[in-house]
């Protein structure tokens, strides 16, 4: 997360819940004079407000409003043409616009796609566009495209040399995270698959430039094991301690608790304290398992001096602890949970997550009033957030809705809104949910439809744009599609 991105506008600003990606902030630029929402928009896009550019959605919400409040598309173009640069770092610069500009062009914009289709001729991150205009249902979109790349390749010694290496981790990248063609082999040439192959029949030049680059697409690296069922049920659990390595980790740790037994704990032990990464974590696993008083004494003593330790391996003993007993852990969470050190706040959150009683309700909305809180900087707010969830009908916290106003990560936003609807469900069904149906982030638009009330004026006609939009996330289509079943 960038911190740095912390000074937002004012949350109940326009461009602040714009900023945040609230849905009352889409509501409320629709309503006002479209001259004022586009310099807005322009900040918002070409200064990236989001604190995890890697996890958190805005793309889909600002191309949305753009096509909504008819903003020009020339100030992002030019925007792209002044910051896009291979010599210096400026890709957190063109990221959100060019995303922004692929989910416009999705939506059928062809002036989102010409933008694109000239980024091509001067950007770093070409590659990935050109795969991406080859998806598009726009027999003109890759018009051309050849061509703007020869010249690249003959006048642009730079572009040369990085082309091959740009090629195939945008391919890598796209087929991955974009395509999932998960079923379809990609280690073989690049000029044999799209659109390389169509713009090198297109273009015999483009075709040897191409060939001379070399470029392949290798798969994916994969963590896959494949171990016969019948080959993992005969192993014992010393078996698994005997064996276990980088390459089986995964798997021996996902089938050891059909082994492990009360009978196995001093050995579970004596593999912890032998020091082997990989033995840690199997019986990390195991002691979780079992749940017993030694078992959490054992993993409550490593967690409290593992402040330097392998992080994978402390992850699997705040797994361990987090499935222990309540009775056990419930005591020390609390503890954990108001010191300042994050490897003790984590697990404790975790912990009370699962078993937190009304008696720790104090506690976590405490945890929410920090100065920390709302610039990210508190580990123990997602925790914090989960927790009170727990508690349907609790009645109307303030703080929930100050994090859901005010909080730049949407995740966050999302939490706040599953913690109103449960402590507070008809107060956030009326102040909050039709809202959500808005939001820039899926689960929040989901929750919205699962909460909000029909008879609020303009919901159904939300929830049927919703269901019938062919590039909203299907559990949202879903959730829609449920709540006007029988209508």
């Amino acid at each position: 997360m960038d911190s740095s991105k912390s000074n937002l506008a004012d949350p109940e600003s326009l461009l602040g819940m714009l900023q945040r990606g609230r849905g009352r902030g889409f509501l409320a630029a629709l309503e006002a004079a479209p001259e004022t929402v586009w310099p807005l928009l322009l900040e918002c896009i070409t200064h990236d407000p989001r604190l995890d550019r890697q996890c958190e959605n805005r793309a889909e919400y600002y191309a949305g409003l753009i096509a909504d409040v008819g903003m020009s598309l020339e100030s992002l173009q030019h925007h792209l043409k002044q910051n896009d640069a291979r010599e210096i770092d400026l890709g957190y610069r063109v990221n959100l616009p060019l995303e922004t500009l692929v989910c416009m062009a999705q939506r059928g914009s062809l002036g989102a796609a010409e933008v694109l289709r000239d980024y091509v001729s001067f950007g770093k991150d070409w590659a990935w566009i050109v795969m991406f205009l080859g998806e598009l249902d726009a027999p003109a979109a890759l018009e051309g495209i050849d061509e703007v790349l020869c010249r690249r390749m003959e006048k642009e010694a730079s572009f040369r040399e990085s082309s091959r290496e740009d090629i195939e981790n945008a391919c890598s990248w796209y087929y991955r995270l974009y395509v999932r063609r998960e079923t379809e082999s990609l280690d073989v040439p690049l000029p044999m698959r799209e659109p390389w192959k169509t713009l090198s029949q297109k273009n015999p030049d483009f075709a040897q430039r191409f060939a001379d680059l070399g470029a392949t697409c290798d798969p994916p690296s994969s963590r896959k094991e494949n171990f016969s069922e019948e080959y993992l049920a005969g192993l014992s659990l010393v078996d698994l301690f005997s064996l276990v390595d980088e390459s089986n980790r995964i798997t021996f740790w996902r089938i050891l608790p059909e082994k492990v037994s009360p009978e196995d704990e001093d050995y579970l032990l004596h593999q912890l304290a032998m020091g082997d990464p990989h033995r840690m974590i199997l019986a990390f696993r195991g002691l979780g398992e079992l749940g017993t008083p030694r078992a959490f004494d054992a993993v409550k003593a490593y967690i409290e001096g593992s402040k330097n330790a392998d992080r994978k391996v402390r992850l699997r003993a705040v797994l361990a602890i987090e499935e222990m007993p309540g009775s056990l852990t419930l005591n020390t969470a609390r503890q954990w949970f108001r010191r300042r050190e994050h490897h003790l706040q984590i697990p404790a959150g975790g912990i009370l997550e699962n078993h937190a009683t009304l008696e720790d309700v104090p506690l976590l909305i405490e945890a929410l009033r920090t100065a920390e809180t709302l610039r990210g900087e508190d580990f123990r707010l997602s925790s914090a957030l989960d927790a009170l969830a727990r508690f349907d009908g609790f009645g109307w916290i303030p703080e929930l809705e100050q994090v859901f106003c005010e909080a730049q990560d949407c995740f966050w936003r999302y939490r706040a809104a599953n913690a109103m609807a449960a402590t507070a469900p008809v107060e956030f069904a009326s102040e909050y949910a039709f809202e959500c149906l808005w939001d820039c982030h899926d689960d929040t638009r989901a929750l919205g439809c699962e909460t909000v009330s029909l008879s609020t004026p303009g919901v159904l006609e939300r929830l049927r744009e919703i269901a019938e939009d062919a590039v909203e996330s299907n559990d949202v289509q879903q959730a829609a599609a449920n709540r006007l079943e029988g209508l």
